[in-house]
């Protein structure tokens, strides 16, 4: 097993808004498979056009993972032949993993000051010093590489209301993938809502399925009155991909397992700010909710 391999990791980002009427946008993108024969680059460009023009400020972006095609564990077990020559293994990491990743790294530039973070994905490649071509695109766009599972809170904070905090949790992994049922992909999702039941949006890609799924949970609240049950809106997602199943005269894995083709794109989250105005024990008082929508 590598040392980068079913890594966990958690983070913390503040995130300021001007005031309750802004919008958060939180756009995760993964699967792209960059150097595939079988990769949609008309389409990925068409979307990196399409993220381009709508973006601001307050969007904020998340890689879910192989962003290029790269070698899978197999194939990096062979490629990490110690019979190798030095000067062989330079040229392939030059050819097969610098030059791709400069290529993803000139396309994606755009995001880097609001990029959250990149999920370490099955497809990458291993540098003799133990890091990844993940850990490299990182370091080129500042951002935290978050291993294979990770927990990050974003703490909404409303310029015009000092003292107002919300957080959006996010449980994010790359993803496992089995099974031809259309159930299975979310009920795989839904195996992070186990591990952090309490979170507001569950993520996977890997299995190059595009959508998202409400669920609800019941939260106790403690208020003078007594305790207060509220009802929690919750997402179970999978994060889309640009990987082409069936192309004429193309290998692919898509064709050998007979699986269904998968639906490109991308899906992106919405977080509006609720403001609610009640009276308690005669004091006038507010209070602020934070309302999750899906475009897929």
């Amino acid at each position: 097993m590598s040392k980068n391999d079913a890594v966990f990791t958690t983070f913390y980002k503040k995130i300021v808004i001007p005031n309750i009427n802004t919008q958060l946008i939180i756009q995760p993108f993964g699967d792209v498979h960059r150097d595939s024969p079988n990769c949609a680059e008309e389409k990925w460009k068409l979307c990196l056009d399409w993220m381009k023009r709508r973006h601001n400020e307050n969007t904020y972006y998340l890689s879910m993972g192989d962003l290029n095609d790269f070698a899978s564990h197999s194939e990096r077990d062979i490629l990490n032949n110690p019979k190798l020559h030095g000067s062989t293994r330079e040229n392939l990491e030059k050819n097969l993993a610098v030059k791709p990743v400069e290529r993803i790294f000139k396309e994606i530039e755009f995001m880097k000051p609001n990029l959250i973070g990149m999920l370490e994905g099955n497809h990458r490649w291993e540098f003799e010093d133990g890091t990844t071509s993940t850990q490299l695109l990182c370091d080129k766009l500042d951002c935290k590489w978050l291993g294979e599972v990770t927990y990050i809170r974003l703490s909404i904070n409303i310029k015009t209301r000092t003292r107002t905090q919300l957080p959006v949790d996010i449980v994010a992994a790359h993803g496992k993938a089995g099974g031809k049922l259309a159930g299975t992909t979310i009920n795989q999702v839904e195996d992070l809502k186990r591990v952090f039941p309490m979170a507001d949006i569950f993520i996977m890609g890997h299995d190059h399925h595009r959508g998202a799924w409400p669920t609800s949970t019941l939260d106790v609240l403690s208020r003078c009155e007594g305790l207060v049950i509220k009802q929690k809106r919750q997402w179970l997602a999978r994060s889309g991909s640009f990987l082409r199943g069936y192309v004429d005269g193309e290998q692919s894995y898509i064709v050998k397992r007979m699986l269904r083709p998968t639906d490109i794109g991308i899906i992106r989250f919405f977080i509006n700010i609720e403001r609610k105005r009640y009276t308690e024990n005669g004091v006038r008082k507010e209070s602020y909710n934070k309302d999750i929508h899906v475009w897929e």
